[in-house]
């Protein structure tokens, strides 16, 4: 089997405040694993 082992770094720059986006954390996790491709706990 070949392992692959890599790094993706971004930024991202929001103009929200802290408690309006803390409920929104998984659904932007879960938006970001889908178009990266890979398992959320990668």
């Amino acid at each position: 089997s070949t392992q692959r082992v890599g790094f993706i770094r971004f930024v991202l720059h929001l103009t929200i405040k802290l408690s309006d986006l803390i409920p929104h954390i998984h659904e932007l996790e879960e938006s970001i694993v889908h178009e990266l491709e890979v398992n959320s706990y990668q």
